[in-house]
């Protein structure tokens, strides 16, 4: 069996901020028990839009995709970043193929600047900007780690990073670290998220997810770890000042320790709108969605996801839209739709529903 250990920074943050212990909202939640919910129950609309489909733009997979005011931009797999405008029609794509100046041969993320119409997309260890026109700004080299996520909010760009089997005295170190970064990519602050250290070489896949969710002036963070741990990640910090301080954490009822010393839960998603909560998760093999509605209180647990009574497409994997409104999205594959949505097929670009929370 393979050993490890965990070095646990929520008691380092806590101690850090003593004077806003009292600030931490609690909710108790159960998970033992799944139901089936509408996505009416927390939707007031939900909207279609039909990606244009020709060769310039085909998508095999959609790895993110984040609106603004006048675009949607969409990254393919992974490699190639799409623009397109609110009704779907492909405009352009951000920068090219390639191994020079402006170009990338992966991405691994990216994030827009909306007043400054600018892209910021992640390539390996360097970040390259460019404007919403596709005209290429510059790159800079990132040594500090390798770049898992981008957000850019309040005229910073936040950064997460990852440095796997770093050699110590214990054994082997995985690291997550968010860095602050300022409009000429210049580095401000950093935090350490998550520290790891294995006996042996190990690391897992880290899948892009809503890491920061932003309402208002408050900015919130949560990064699920994609490595077995002792303890579950279930609190949101808030970023304020220069520290992340503890913000909302669920009190989860069930018993949460494994006979391996690992958690038997693993939160990979948890972020907040204006009124509710979201968090997927896995637990006995099985992947769920716990959605809390923080006006009235009510949890929905629910395996996979709610059920689109909108459209009638069968259940719908949620994810944020952007980082400061109150929309989330899903997608849906050509072959799933047809018959549903006139003038989509089997060969059809996914189409992306847009859906307004109450």
């Amino acid at each position: 069996m393979k050993r490890f250990y965990f070095i646990m920074l929520a008691a380092i943050l806590f101690s850090c901020a003593t004077e806003e212990k009292g600030q931490l909202e609690q909710i108790n939640v159960s998970i033992k028990n799944s139901s089936d919910y509408n996505l009416s129950e927390i939707a007031d609309e939900v909207t279609p839009i039909i990606l244009e489909t020709k060769k310039e733009c085909l998508i095999s997979y959609v790895s993110k995709l984040v609106s603004t005011k006048d675009f949607l931009y969409v990254l393919n797999a992974n490699t190639s970043l799409y623009q397109f405008d609110k009704q779907g029609k492909f405009i352009r794509q951000i920068g090219d193929i390639g191994r020079g100046p402006g170009e990338y041969e992966r991405l691994s993320t990216f994030t827009i600047d909306e007043d400054n119409n600018v892209v910021y997309a992640a390539s390996n260890y360097k970040i390259l900007s460019y404007k919403d026109n596709g005209e290429f700004i510059g790159e800079s080299d990132f040594t500090r780690g390798y770049i898992i996520s981008l957000s850019y909010i309040n005229d910073q760009l936040l950064l997460f990073s990852r440095n796997i089997g770093i050699k110590t005295n214990e054994g082997y170190k995985n690291e997550i670290k968010l860095f602050k970064l300022d409009n000429n990519l210049s580095y401000k602050d950093s935090f350490i998220v998550s520290t790891i250290i294995h006996k042996t070489m190990s690391a897992s896949s880290i899948i892009e997810g809503n890491y920061i969710s932003n309402l208002e002036d408050h900015i919130y963070v949560n990064f699920p770890s994609p490595e077995l741990e002792p303890v579950v990640r279930d609190t949101l910090f808030e970023l304020k000042d220069n520290l992340l301080l503890p913000s909302l954490r669920l009190n989860i009822e069930e018993e949460v320790q494994g006979n391996t010393g690992n958690s038997r839960i693993t939160i990979n998603d948890f972020y907040r709108k204006e009124s509710y909560i979201f968090t997927s998760y896995s637990y006995q093999k099985k992947r769920n969605l716990l959605t809390i509605n923080l006006t009235n209180g009510k949890q929905m647990n629910m395996e996979d996801g709610f059920n689109d009574d909108f459209y009638d497409t069968g259940t719908v994997k949620l994810s944020s839209l952007s980082l400061n409104d109150n929309q989330l999205y899903f997608l849906k594959n050509g072959y799933e739709l047809e018959g549903k949505i006139e003038n989509v097929d089997e060969n059809s670009n996914p189409v992306v529903f847009i859906v307004k929370l109450k």
